[in-house]
């Protein structure tokens, strides 16, 4: 499921932010925006794991409204299905590119072609590439 796209631009320099297990960033996502946090966890002799920090900006939610925003946002960005139906091979409806946009619209194309329909990734080698 494509559940998000966008660009996203790293504070600072992301190969050293990775090595040092502080990776913070900004998304500019149909979804996703503003600055983000990812730190590493480290525990003695266990698999490494990731915190993803949501930074407190004017895109931040509060009281309940993120799992709220969470529970809405069910279904694939560019078709608009759900897992269920994607697991189940129903048809894909018309591609939208973004909030409040009407599938097929002129608004809704120029958009996605502003935002190069960047798919997010942390590469390495540069910021906002699809991954291989």
């Amino acid at each position: 499921m494509l559940w998000d796209r966008g660009t996203w631009e790293p504070k600072g320099d992301p190969q050293a932010g990775l090595e040092e297990g502080h990776l913070a960033f900004t998304l500019h996502g149909e979804r996703l925006k503003g600055g983000w946090d990812l730190i590493r966890m480290r525990v003695d002799g266990k698999k490494e794991n990731w915190l993803l920090i949501k930074e407190k900006d004017k895109y931040a939610l509060n009281n309940g409204q993120a799992q709220r925003f969470l529970e809405g946002e069910l279904s694939t960005v560019s078709t608009h299905r759900s897992m269920e139906e994607i697991a189940a091979g129903a048809p894909e409806s018309m591609p939208d590119s973004g909030p409040g946009s009407s599938p097929g619209s002129k608004a809704s194309s120029n958009r996605s072609r502003k935002a190069g329909s960047a798919i997010f990734a942390l590469n390495r080698s540069s910021k906002g590439s699809r991954p291989s």
